[in-house]
């Protein structure tokens, strides 16, 4: 079997915030046992050289990070971290720039979401963490991330962030450079698929899931992609089977050629609107 571009692996669907354009519930699933999480890596481990800490959840709400992240440098895998940064402290700045972590990438749509109380020090604390970064010249990526059509209400955030570094504001520039592997993102907003009967349905689609990424939710589930955060395409489970054999499964041969073929099989992906394009 060909490897993955990325794994990626829900340490905990559980993040204490509530953003409006995040799905729920939340905190169904729980916090994925450190076994199952070894499973995880050795299982991976020969599909990829890169895993996402990522789907639900904040994984720097876990409070034995440093466990997970063991566990995942004895399997020679980077990680891929994203967080809200609600829970970033100067206490774990260093284990969050160190091997195996390759990069963190930072939602600032959730620390500003209208119906989360951001605290004071929120973009302080990203702020210092960045400068402890490029100070520290560790060999990993910061992303800071803000979605395009929030600009309008966040863009002191924005100019507050450039100012802190000294960049200039040049026009409709979408990445900056804060630093050395410090950057700040504009992306492109985006909804999480629904199947609602006043949401187009599209069976012409291309999509990364079962092809270049797959997905693992914490209670061990084995999803096409990042995008299924509720599970309805499971395709087993790990504390029961083998990663392998789930790939290969009917269901999930049956999905993969559909997208080679630009044809969504599951109705759920019929439903995404995420602009996958052909690698």
């Amino acid at each position: 079997m060909s490897k993955f571009k990325k794994i990626y692996i829900e340490l905990s669907d559980i993040c204490g915030l509530k953003c409006s354009f995040c799905p729920a519930p939340k905190g169904v699933r729980k916090t994925m046992p450190l076994d199952l999480f070894a499973r995880v890596c050795q299982q991976s481990a020969p599909l990829c050289e890169r895993i996402a800490f990522h789907v639900l959840g904040d994984p720097c709400k876990v409070q034995n990070l440093g466990d997970y992240l063991r566990i995942a440098k004895q399997y020679d895998l980077q990680v891929d971290l994203v967080t809200s940064g609600f829970y970033l402290q100067p206490s774990i700045f260093t284990l969050l720039l160190s091997p195996p972590i390759a990069q963190v990438s930072i939602s600032l749509n959730a620390g500003f979401d209208r119906r989360n109380h951001t605290p004071k020090d929120y973009l302080e604390n990203i702020l210092n963490f960045c400068t402890y970064k490029i100070l520290n010249d560790t060999p990993n990526f910061i992303n800071l991330r803000l979605q395009d059509s929030t600009l309008d209400d966040l863009s002191w955030v924005k100019d507050t962030i450039l100012e802190a570094f000294g960049v200039a504001n040049t026009g409709f520039q979408t990445r900056f450079r804060l630093g050395k592997k410090v950057f700040l993102n504009i992306t492109k907003t985006f909804e999480w698929p629904k199947i609602a009967p006043q949401n187009i349905s599209n069976p012409k689609k291309y999509c990364h899931g079962l092809i270049s990424q797959i997905a693992i939710l914490s209670d061990g589930s084995v999803v096409p992609c990042c995008v299924d955060s509720s599970g309805k395409i499971n395709l087993g489970n790990l504390k029961q089977d083998n990663l392998a054999n789930i790939l290969t499964t009917p269901r999930a041969s049956r999905i993969r050629e559909g997208f080679m073929r630009g044809e969504a099989c599951e109705e759920l992906c019929k439903h995404c609107a995420y602009p996958a394009k052909r690698l």
